[in-house]
């Protein structure tokens, strides 16, 4: 097995003196202040270097990323997010306030971090980043509409194979568990049917 990458490497150290720390502040007090989510933060936020995107049709929401020589915003709030889409991107007020309330703590601290320009630049950070992903074990519910409750769900190997030998897939033949695939082999990503599987559903 190949080794462990080591931990992302943060080559600075925070303070209270450091350039970011009055832009977080300010923003901080705004936020606190602000009824309308980020877009009544979009100019302030624009102001400070942060790159705002367009909302989706219908939302008012946006995707926000960090200027680059701010602390990463995956160590201080994106981590804690299952959705890769997440991790790097803040998408309300609320996870902007916990951005800026986490890098004002760092700069308390006089803690180590790195600049988003130091993730962008980290060639290992896609890897070491698969292999800190919990191991969730995925919920499986190959089925018929009406044939599985919504609540139950299948947890391993060996509760799906007792379900597929039940023959509780009636309406269609249940191909063998072998012939879903796993992305990447990922424990808790979830499963890709064989080729014609929902067209065999679909025709029924």
């Amino acid at each position: 097995a190949a080794a462990p990458l080591p931990p992302a490497p943060k080559p600075r150290v925070a303070s209270t003196a450091s350039a970011w720390v009055a832009a977080c502040t300010d923003l901080l007090e705004l936020a606190g202040k602000e009824k309308g989510g980020l877009t009544g933060l979009r100019g302030a936020l624009q102001s400070s270097g942060f790159r705002c995107g367009e909302p989706a049709q219908g939302r008012t929401e946006f995707q926000v990323s960090m200027p680059q020589e701010f602390p990463c915003y995956y160590d201080i709030v994106g981590k804690g997010y299952s959705g890769s889409n997440r991790q790097d991107l803040m998408t309300s007020r609320p996870g902007l306030m916990a951005y800026l309330e986490g890098c004002l703590a760092l700069a308390q601290a006089g803690g180590a971090y790195r600049t988003t320009a130091d993730r962008d630049a980290d060639g290992d950070e896609a890897a070491r980043r698969a292999a800190e992903r919990p191991k969730k074990a995925p919920d499986i519910c190959f089925h018929h509409p009406g044939q599985f409750k919504a609540s139950d769900a299948l947890r391993s190997r060996s509760d799906v194979e007792r379900y597929l030998a039940a023959d509780a897939t009636p309406l269609f033949e249940s191909p063998p568990l072998d012939a879903f695939s796993f992305d990447n082999d990922v424990a808790g990503d979830f499963p890709s049917p064989p080729p014609g599987y929902y067209s065999r559903l679909s025709a029924k």
